[in-house]
């Protein structure tokens, strides 16, 4: 069992990742999206533990900050996941608003976007940011990808929600 008086960064392989999975939970306890806990753990478990319950969150967190109802204001994204309504019909996801749909449809995106890209999960992110599509024309050079220019916010608020998540928040 991971000993959660140490910092994360100084763990390693399995405790690191058993840490951050427990931390992610408490995240959601204590910002009052403890029914989302089962969901996290099933929707992780649907990818064989290829998108860890500490990923998820950390979408949530960075996409949304875990409002359900959340809408982009410059493109069809939607819902805890923000995914772009193109995408959704592909992952299963009718109603984006539906926390287990947007849930379980982020956890199928997340692992797609990590077999594509190496089982990285901040380059997952990158590639989630702005559509497996985009990112995959934007690796090949192609200057017209819209959303590029966020990367460096992308990776910031990646990187502030793992160190929340290493916190306990």
């Amino acid at each position: 069992m991971a000993d959660n008086s140490k910092p994360v960064s100084s763990l390693s392989g399995d405790d690191r990742i058993k840490l951050l999975n427990t931390n992610a939970l408490r995240v959601l306890k204590s910002v009052g999206r403890e029914a989302y806990i089962p969901l996290v753990q099933q929707a992780s478990q649907s990818t064989n533990g290829k998108v860890q319950p500490w990923e998820l969150v950390a979408t949530f967190f960075r996409e949304s900050h875990f409002d359900p109802n959340a809408k982009s204001k410059s493109s069809t994204a939607s819902g805890l996941g923000q995914i772009l309504s193109g995408t959704q019909k592909g992952l299963g996801i009718t109603n984006p608003f539906d926390p287990m749909q947007a849930i379980m449809g982020s956890a199928k995106y997340i692992s797609q976007l990590k077999a594509e890209n190496g089982d990285d999960p901040l380059t997952a992110q990158k590639s989630y940011a702005v559509g497996a599509g985009g990112y995959r024309r934007y690796l090949k050079g192609d200057p017209t990808v819209k959303g590029t220019d966020q990367f460096a916010g992308v990776e910031k608020k990646w990187n502030q929600a793992l160190a929340a998540l290493e916190s306990g928040y």
